[in-house]
């Protein structure tokens, strides 16, 4: 599978000038996720076009068919450079105005030329969570958005909407069961109507999505877990050593999924968690949890839930 990940340039194609130099842009690089290799397409390649290729599953946005020249200006630092594409009226030149993060520039024989920004690129995943590319070391990660600050520089090729769907991707996970993908110390389980999902030791961030389940058996490594309202679990076999973050999301997560008559009490409780869950102070959120005015709503909540203790 591929996706697109920067542009290329001719480097023969060199024009210096006063305040700047310039490069031809002559196409668009493509990642093989597999093996990480690069290849690239000529700018007649259209996003219609490349479409076609059921091999690519992330195109280039429409607006990068515009781009014509790779601009460096004279004495600015990297994140002063920037593309060129044609005005309205087709003759002048203009710079363009998008929300681009990090764009590799790759030569004619797909050597990175340089980084427009941050080194590491970000691809949306749905139904949640994101690929990171690192183009300057040729490496792959994949993470639940789950908070842990990972990256502390990392951009998106455009603003585009565009999420990449995790079954497109299948051949760079793990899977342990049907409709389980695990990359590294996270798994995504998505649309899975299954009796027993087991989740691997390793694992430590935990997404489940559209998925009905009779028993989820949840390892002690797991420090993150997010489920969406379309999940059913019937019973759910917790470590006796389980990580209090887990513990926390999963009521908060059941909880969030029951209303009933205590709409506005949830709407107080989310209100109250919010900055403990955005900081991780687990402990703070255990302590809420059992505080008077909310031990009737959680009560109801949890009343059907399952749990078995192993």
């Amino acid at each position: 599978m591929k996706i697109f990940t920067g542009v290329v340039i001719d480097e023969d194609s060199k024009q210096a000038y006063t305040d700047n130099t310039s490069y031809d842009i002559i196409g668009f690089a493509l990642l093989n996720l597999d093996d990480l290799t690069i290849s690239y397409v000529t700018k007649d390649c259209v996003s219609d076009k490349l479409k076609q290729d059921s091999s690519i599953v992330y195109y280039p946005p429409k607006e990068f068919n515009r781009y014509i020249k790779y601009i460096v200006p004279k004495d600015i630092p990297r994140d002063g450079r920037y593309l060129l594409v044609y005005t309205e009226d087709d003759v002048e030149l203009e710079e363009i105005k998008t929300s681009i993060k990090s764009l590799p520039i790759y030569t004619k024989k797909l050597s990175l030329f340089t980084v427009i920004g941050a080194e590491a690129i970000r691809f949306g995943l749905n139904p949640c969570g994101s690929l990171v590319y690192n183009c300057v070391n040729n490496t792959l990660d994949a993470y639940i958005d789950s908070g842990r600050n990972r990256y502390n520089r990392v951009g998106y090729l455009s603003d585009s909407s565009h999420r990449i769907v995790i079954k497109d991707t299948e051949n760079i996970f793990h899977s342990p069961f049907d409709n389980a993908y695990v990359f590294g110390d996270c798994c995504w389980v998505v649309s899975a109507h299954i009796k027993s999902a087991v989740i691997p030791e390793t694992v430590k961030e935990l997404a489940i999505y559209s998925c009905k389940i009779s028993e989820l058996v949840l390892p002690k490594s797991v420090e993150y877990i997010s489920m969406d309202r379309f999940c059913s679990v019937d019973t759910y076999y917790i470590s006796k050593d389980a990580k209090i973050s887990l513990v926390c999301l999963l009521i908060y997560g059941i909880a969030g999924e029951y209303r009933g008559d205590g709409e506005s009490t949830y709407f107080l409780l989310e209100e109250e968690l919010e900055p403990f869950i955005y900081k991780g102070d687990y402990e703070k959120i255990w302590e809420i949890f059992h505080e008077e005015r909310y031990k009737e709503y959680l009560d109801m909540a949890l009343r059907d839930l399952k749990i078995i203790v192993y």
